[in-house]
């Protein structure tokens, strides 16, 4: 079966495909309306040196930023651990968070990414991330002994205050619903088509029709019914007429019986020694009376082409009636 056959048989079950279509498309708006859109919300923060690193006469922290983006590739793994995420995904359950650098700028920028389910967890989220990053920080310089003035200090950038919507998942979930059941649909279409296409051929098949392979037979049959092609005896609905062994047929395809052999005929060869078929057909001769009018009559005309090729078959009628008189054979 190639494209073509299978459009065509879409087309036939088209209260299969339509319905079926519309279906699918509602189950996709359904789909569309019950899911709800992702949340998002960003934080950025920057690390700072210590009072107590930079030169006596500095005042701009943001000047001495060479030495922190090694720190915070350091926050970050701490920050975004999965031991350390786990309680926030557990309290929001759908909810995702990831802790980077920034790969928009080459300083110890923190990246902090929430996804939530809603609006208000997302908000709560990000903003107990800021919080955490700073406690972290200081937790690990406070473990090291460093003195306050040392201390490397977090402060946020930006922190979002509003969330942006994600729509990614709610327009894949849906197309993948109606998609889906449009090909589930088109499959059934097809299926139904097959079947019925199949019982149909095997019904003709057992009642003398043809069998299966032989759609094109059937479209031809057909056609030449509509058409009045084909044979005479198929048009008119009588049999066609069998042509017997021995049988003559004329221009106008009509049957007339074999003409028989004139009895002279049979004497002269057989006079000349040749042999005579016992199968041959002889003309009976005529009576003593009459032999001298059948000599002079002229040679009958032949019948008119018939006006039906398909009329019922008549024999020939007897050139004479009489008792026909057996002809003995000259011997040479």
């Amino acid at each position: 079966m190639n494209l073509a056959e299978t459009f065509r048989g879409l087309i036939r079950r088209w209260y299969i495909v339509l319905p079926g279509i519309l279906l699918a498309a509602v189950a996709g708006v359904y789909t569309w309306s019950v899911t709800e859109p992702a949340y998002e919300r960003t934080a950025t923060q920057i690390l700072l040196p210590g009072m107590g690193t930079l030169p006596e006469e500095a005042t701009n922290p943001y000047l001495y930023l060479g030495g922190l983006p090694s720190a915070a590739d350091v926050i970050v793994r701490a920050v975004g651990a999965e031991d350390a995420l786990r309680d926030i995904v557990e309290e929001h359950p759908g909810s995702e968070v990831e802790v980077t650098r920034d790969p928009t700028t080459s300083g110890p920028v923190i990246l902090i990414k929430v996804t939530a389910p809603s609006d208000a967890a997302a908000g709560q989220i990000i903003d107990e991330m800021v919080q955490r990053t700073a406690t972290i920080l200081a937790d690990l310089q406070g473990a090291q002994g460093v003195p306050a003035d040392d201390a490397i200090t977090v402060t946020p950038i930006a922190v979002d205050q509003v969330s942006q919507p994600q729509q990614r998942d709610r327009i894949v979930l849906s197309a993948a619903v109606a998609a889906g059941g449009i090909l589930l649909v088109l499959l059934i279409a097809s299926a139904v088509d097959g079947l019925v296409t199949r019982s149909r051929r095997d019904g003709r098949g057992g009642r003398g029709g043809p069998r299966d392979g032989d759609d094109d037979a059937l479209v031809h049959d057909e056609d030449d019914a509509l058409t009045g092609a084909g044979p005479v005896g198929a048009r008119d609905g009588s049999p066609e007429p069998q042509v017997a062994a021995g049988d003559h047929v004329n221009t106008a395809g009509s049957l007339s019986e074999p003409k028989p052999e004139p009895a002279s005929a049979v004497e002269d060869r057989s006079a000349e020694g040749g042999d005579v078929s016992p199968t041959a057909s002889v003309a009976p001769s005529e009576p003593d009376d009459d032999a001298d009018e059948n000599v002079d009559a002229p040679s009958p005309t032949p019948a008119a082409p018939a006006k039906d090729a398909a009329a019922p078959r008549r024999p020939a009628k007897a050139a004479n009636r009489h008792k026909p008189r057996p002809v003995a054979a000259r011997r040479g």
